[in-house]
């Protein structure tokens, strides 16, 4: 069963984070649309992945991080809420509370290490700059407890939708 996911800006970084959440950890086809009206009546499982909230479907808050072209500074302020940490928070009623496209994305990426830093003495990316040290999450797989929770809300709205439950192992 494919899931149309629906966006209001497709983009190279969300179809790259899309592939990874749906193809090589679900083991799922997906398609990506920008319109409306091939959105709404589908009868499939779907992703609002867009700051409109009259769209039914799983409802997902976009940040904006990857409908951007460029690579600026910027440090998505991580919050905690209930069991793990998140990135790109959003405070709206959505499905999932923050931007998990975006945060995956941000770490899967790497995406610290374009920005300029201070090497350490072998002239790579030192980790105690990085933002999960700084906030102390470093040793946690936080990719995979996202994507885990996101399987586990999928499925529940989606009862029929097989996701496969990968192999995290940690």
């Amino acid at each position: 069963m494919e899931i149309l996911v629906y966006t209001e800006c497709k983009s190279p970084r969300l179809q790259f984070v899309l592939n990874y959440i749906f193809r090589d950890c679900f083991r799922c086809d997906f398609s990506v649309t920008d319109q409306e009206i091939m959105f709404s009546p589908y009868q499939g499982p779907k992703i609002n992945y867009s700051g409109k909230y009259g769209l039914d479907g799983f409802r997902i808050p976009a940040s904006g991080f990857l409908a951007e072209d460029c690579i600026r500074k910027m440090e998505p302020m991580p919050e905690t809420s209930g069991e793990f940490i998140q990135l790109f928070p959003d405070n709206k009623e959505a499905d999932l509370p923050f931007d998990i496209f975006s945060a995956v994305f941000f770490m899967i990426s790497r995406y610290e290490e374009y920005l300029p830093y201070e090497p350490d003495h072998h002239g790579r990316f030192d980790a105690e700059n990085c933002l999960a040290m700084k906030y102390d999450f470093l040793e946690s797989p936080v990719v995979d407890i996202w994507v885990m929770n996101l399987r586990e809300r999928l499925s529940g709205m989606y009862p029929g939708l097989d996701l496969s439950p990968g192999i995290f192992t940690f």
